[in-house]
């Protein structure tokens, strides 16, 4: 099956999250039913981190998130866009990076402000799907 998008931590956040508003609750069902989601390992780790493992099992299991690339494939860039972007962490630029490699793919974030500033390929916007109360 083609992946649907790019999934930060915020939208698996969002639809586990029980006190999530309904918009964008919806938000993150459509994003999660719409097709399989890339994501990362940092992002995977993030998600573990604020809402437990169990979520992050069941969205791997049922293929509904899918690991987009190998972290260690990347070192370079990684290394590149932390001295451009000092404030980004390694799931930001994860997904930056995954989002060059898929560059049709938008990414699923809550985090409009760091996405909106991040670039791809040195000078192009990351696409990014935002929920309703963050636009």
């Amino acid at each position: 099956m083609t992946p649907f998008g790019i999934a930060d931590a915020g939208l698996v956040i969002a639809w586990a999250d029980c006190q999530t508003s309904r918009e964008d609750r919806r938000w993150a069902d459509n994003a999660l039913e719409s097709g399989p989601l890339y994501t990362t390992e940092p992002v995977l780790a993030e998600i573990s981190h604020f809402i437990g493992v169990t979520p992050v099992a069941v969205l791997l299991n049922s293929g509904r998130l899918v690991v987009g690339m190998a972290l260690a494939d990347h070192g370079k860039f990684i290394a590149d866009f932390a001295v451009q972007y000092p404030e980004a962490d390694l799931a930001d630029i994860s997904l930056v990076k995954l989002s060059e490699l898929h560059p049709r793919l938008k990414v699923f974030t809550v985090d409009a402000a760091d996405f909106t500033i991040y670039r791809r390929f040195r000078n192009q916007p990351v696409p990014i799907s935002v929920p309703p109360s963050r636009q």
